[in-house]
Formats: structure tokens, C-alpha cells, sequence
């Protein structure tokens, strides 16, 4: 008799489950947790009636109701978030620089879902940084529908392209390569003012995640500034020196990139120009 009433209140609530399912995929575990719940609900009601209707049908709703919350529950909340997809600006090489020698930013995004468009738009300083080129040539992107530009008088970076087929994209890969020329000694942050980015789902899903900047310490490129001990070198003593004014914000001798303080950043800069 067990075994008739559970087939018949599964068969009663199996398309509230598959419901569930289609909406929460990950919900398996939900869903066995809840056939079992759903199983209690009916051995109990064996024990008050001898019939499906009566009691049984209160104590199969009450713990279908259950169950079905409980998958729900389970679902949702193990099924990830619909995973973005990041875009970052990334460093070709270092993001310690030096003053009027060109460097390279990268625009790359790394996304698990298919995608098959990306625009955003990049600013910079303008006053610290000049950017002078821009290379599309290792984007995954294979048609531009605003070729990528630049503007020194506003300080941004406009780009929108898509990737034709039907594939779309998955991974980590490259949109474009920025050129930037340092036209001052700090810090300079490069950063998006704005970015989306659009899954191959036949939809346009926007799955637009992290959008991730990047800072760069514009140093001076002459040797005696990092020499502090004026012994031709940039050495131990010029480091020892160093960490002995780190944190300080009156030595501004010390600080290599004008942040108005000696810290890690100073460090790395002068552990980078040791032996020069």
C-alpha cells in the first residue's frame, strides 16, 4: 500500500519537481532529500488511514509542500551564479614604469560561458598618460562594430566588437593591446568607465562581471634618484635606507612614486632598479 500512495503523490507532484529541476539544475540533491521527505509524509499518513483520501491527502501535501520547497531551496541556493564573465586591464609586462618609455595594457576577459560581444569604455589620466596606439591584432573578436579609438583631450577608449558564429567563446583571451606613453612621475589608474559583455546564448544575455583596472607607478628613469647614498650604484645600503623611512611621510626623497608616502610600492621600485 506504501508503495501504491508514494507512486501515486509522486506522479501527483512530479511536475512541480521537474519545475524545480529546469529551473535550478543543480538541484539533484534536493530533489533525493525530497523524495525521501516526501516518503515520511506518506508512511505516516499509512499509519492514519487506510485509504488515499482523508488523512493521507493532508499529510502528503503538507510534506509534498515541503519537499518541494526543500528542492527548491537546495537548488537555488547550490546551483552557482550564473557565471560572469570578467574583463580586466592587465600589464604586458610591469606595472612599474618608466617616465616617456611606452608600455603595453592588455584588455583580456576570462569567462566560462560562451560569449560573443564585448564593448566598454576605458578612461585614463590624461595628464599623466598619452595613449598612442592600439592593436586589434590577437582579439578574439572577429568584427568590430565601433572600431576601437582613442581621445587624448577626453582621456578615454571606445571599442565594441563581436565574435561571428555561433560558438561564441569560453576561456581566458585577449580584446585588444593599448599603447600608453607616461608622461609624468606618480601613479596613473586605468580603469573602465563602462563594460558589457554578452553570452552566445542566442539571447544576449548581458553576464557582465568583474571589471577590473589597473594602477601603474611611473618612475624616473635616472639612476641617482634610487642611488640615495651616492655611491654609483643602486645597492643594499639604498635599500636598507629605504626601510628604515618606510611608512614615513616626510622623506619625500624616498618616496619613488610621489604617493606622498614610503611604502611597498617604493620598495618594489627600488628592488627592480638594484644593480643598475
Amino acid at each position: 500500500m506504501i508503495s501504491d500512495l508514494y507512486i501515486w503523490q509522486t506522479a501527483k507532484v512530479f511536475p512541480i519537481y521537474f519545475l524545480a529541476l529546469v529551473n535550478a539544475p543543480y538541484a539533484y540533491l534536493g530533489f533525493i532529500i525530497a523524495q525521501l521527505l516526501l516518503l515520511i509524509g506518506v508512511v505516516l499518513a499509512s499509519y492514519h488511514s487506510e485509504t488515499p483520501p482523508g488523512r493521507y491527502k493532508k499529510y502528503a501535501l503538507v510534506f509534498g509542500l515541503s519537499a518541494f520547497v526543500f528542492a527548491a531551496a537546495v537548488g537555488l541556493i547550490g546551483q552557482p551564479e550564473n557565471q560572469k564573465a570578467d574583463i580586466s586591464l592587465l600589464p604586458k609586462d610591469s606595472a612599474i614604469v618608466a617616465l616617456n618609455q611606452n608600455f603595453e595594457v592588455v584588455v583580456g576577459v576570462n569567462t566560462q560561458n560562451p560569449i560573443n560581444a564585448v564593448d566598454a569604455v576605458i578612461k585614463f589620466p590624461m595628464d599623466s598618460l598619452e595613449a598612442v596606439n592600439i592593436s586589434k591584432e590577437n582579439s578574439i573578436l572577429t568584427f568590430w562594430v565601433q572600431e576601437p579609438s582613442f581621445s587624448n583631450t577626453s582621456g578615454t577608449i571606445e571599442f565594441s566588437g563581436v565574435l561571428t558564429g555561433d560558438k561564441g567563446f569560453s576561456g581566458t583571451g585577449e580584446i585588444l593591446t593599448i599603447t600608453f606613453k607616461p608622461k609624468m612621475i606618480g601613479e596613473a589608474e586605468i580603469d573602465f568607465a563602462d563594460a558589457q559583455i554578452l553570452a552566445a546564448d542566442g539571447e544576449g544575455t548581458n553576464i557582465t562581471g568583474n571589471k577590473n583596472g589597473v594602477v601603474y607607478s611611473v618612475i624616473d628613469n635616472k639612476p641617482e634618484v634610487y642611488d640615495f647614498n651616492n655611491d654609483n650604484k643602486v645597492g643594499l645600503t639604498d635599500l636598507s635606507i629605504l626601510i628604515y623611512n618606510f611608512g614615513s611621510i616626510d622623506t619625500p626623497q624616498y618616496d619613488l612614486n610621489d604617493n606622498g608616502r614610503v611604502d611597498l610600492t617604493d620598495l618594489s621600485i627600488l628592488v627592480s632598479r638594484m644593480g643598475k
